[in-house]
């Protein structure tokens, strides 16, 4: 255990998730105006759920530790955070009053509807055997209302930054951060084009802009 807590290096962490979420969010946007309705559920899963990962991040309470958040080639990821612990925390943020029940609302909606396309529709037998599509079938043909929801959840994100008492958590400008993050994920890994990268830098701007009027 670390024996003080490093504000400035857990600020770093919660920037890199953050900016993983606008990542998944601006990919989220491309697949569905491809129509790829599977690929969109999952990236816009993902956008709230590294958006999550960077709210606990900076959490109060949340202890940096060399040892778990640094991966090291020669050793298992100790890094890794599961999906259930994400969803558990950011419950108890919402039992706190430090975030929003609807942005809890969205992480476990989607959360569902990723398992759902992740690991069914099932088959079942009455007369014949068919899918079990109706219970999602509204939620998967009117996605729309969920990228709405998801887009909001960016807002709620800040407003429960705006509670901490620290330094500001929401430096997330610096030059190093942000270009290093896109740079990393257009350049060497060619992970994403260069116009999902501007539609996440045109997404952060907006949320930039916003804290900025709240604090």
């Amino acid at each position: 255990m670390p024996e003080k807590d490093n504000f400035e290096e857990r600020g770093m962490l919660c920037a890199v998730s953050y900016y993983k979420a606008l990542i998944f969010y601006a990919l989220a946007e491309k697949h569905l105006k491809e129509n790829d309705l599977i690929s969109t559920i999952i990236t816009s899963y993902y956008s709230i759920f590294h958006l999550s990962v960077s709210r606990i991040k900076i959490h109060e309470g949340f202890i940096f530790d060399e040892e778990k958040e640094l991966c090291d080639r020669n050793s298992p990821d100790k890094s890794k955070i599961t999906h259930e612990k994400v969803m558990r925390i950011i419950n108890q943020l919402v039992e706190q009053k430090k975030i929003d029940k609807k942005y809890y609302d969205c992480l476990i909606e989607l959360n569902d509807l990723r398992n759902y396309v992740n690991y069914e529709p099932r088959l079942i037998k009455k007369e014949k055997y068919t899918f079990d599509t109706c219970s999602k079938k509204d939620n998967l043909l009117n996605f729309q209302k969920h990228m709405i929801k998801l887009r909001e959840c960016f807002f709620l994100y800040v407003d429960s930054l705006t509670q901490i008492k620290e330094k500001r958590p929401f430096d997330f400008n610096r030059v190093y951060w942000k270009q290093f993050i896109f740079d990393f994920y257009v350049g060497e890994m060619k992970l994403i084009t260069k116009s999902v990268a501007l539609s996440a830098k045109k997404l952060h701007k907006e949320i930039d802009y916003y804290y900025e009027q709240r604090i």
